[in-house]
């Protein structure tokens, strides 16, 4: 069960155990393993490049994960990538400091969630999470994000026909009112940055829910006030009665370990990652270098 607190974590360490019993530096991809790894707690070392897992074999976005590895998750933007098959294949903490899970067209079964959860006992991993942009049923995995106090919205996207932005045609309404521009609301994991003077664009954002009562809590983006929750239509839209609708929370423990849940898989799009005149790419590497320890409190990277 996770701990109490928001605060970034220290750094994983990018070694491995020689057979001699010296170290040698792991910038390689990670070997496959046929039992469960055993919790590891990894001293302080050289900061290396964020190892990344990505699970893209039942993602309903893969197009918006051919973009995550081409955009984001780059040797250029400090990360190594690979593919993680997570029904054959272990989560080997030694390998990886950061997992992947996209947009998921089909629920994770008991023995996978397990997995994910014992990658997540070891101190300074982290998984970010994407809901499904359609109704796809995962009740296992929602029951697993909320034990991290993080829960995804039920039905339809944040909507706010006020402060919706045009993006690609401004005769769409479609795109206009389901575009939403996001403000950082917890600076923690965003380097201390506010990104006002760009904007954070959200395209069809699930809302993510937080327990509020929970220290280890960080409401990071937030749409804009008098956002509504909308099916795809746009019509009916309701009026979200408690405050503000949050696209992007996250869940530390006293370990360093983070569960970040963004509710929009098109902010990862390469139209908003590879365009200047948004700071999507510029917050996104922001949250999860911080999350991993490459970035330091005022936001520069560290590689």
């Amino acid at each position: 069960v996770p701990g109490e607190t928001t605060l970034p974590g220290n750094v994983p360490t990018g070694t491995e155990t020689t057979s001699e019993g010296g170290t040698s530096e792991n910038t390689s991809a990670p070997s496959e393993t046929t039992t469960a790894p055993e919790k590891v707690t990894e001293p302080a070392q050289e900061k290396g490049p964020i190892r990344v897992a990505v699970i893209s074999a039942y993602s309903s976005g893969n197009n918006i994960v051919n973009d995550m590895r081409n955009s984001l998750f780059t040797e250029a933007n400090g990360f190594v990538c690979n593919e993680l098959n997570i029904a054959g294949e272990e989560i080997n903490p030694q390998n990886y400091d950061m997992v992947v899970l996209p947009m998921p067209a089909a629920d994770l079964t008991d023995d996978q969630i397990d997995k994910l959860e014992k990658f997540l006992e070891n101190d300074n991993k982290n998984l970010l999470y994407i809901p499904s942009m359609s109704n796809v049923e995962t009740a296992n995995t929602d029951e697993f994000i909320k034990e991290w106090g993080i829960e995804v919205g039920d039905t339809g996207f944040i909507y706010n026909e006020s402060d919706g932005c045009y993006i690609n045609d401004e005769n769409s309404a479609y795109n206009y009112g389901y575009n939403i521009k996001l403000s950082v609301e917890d600076k923690t994991l965003t380097g201390g940055s506010d990104y006002e003077s760009t904007g954070i664009i959200a395209p069809m954002t699930r809302e993510i829910i937080a327990d509020n009562n929970s220290k280890r809590i960080a409401r990071v983006l937030e749409a804009p006030e008098q956002s509504k929750i909308a099916e795809i239509s746009g019509k009916d839209a309701e009026e979200k009665a408690d405050g503000r609708c949050a696209a992007v929370i996250a869940a530390s423990d006293k370990g360093n370990t983070h569960v970040i849940v963004f509710g929009s898989g098109d902010m990862f799009a390469a139209s908003y990652l590879n365009n200047d005149q948004y700071a999507n790419k510029d917050v996104i590497l922001g949250i999860l270098k911080t999350a991993a320890g490459r970035e330091s409190s005022s936001g520069d990277s560290d590689n």
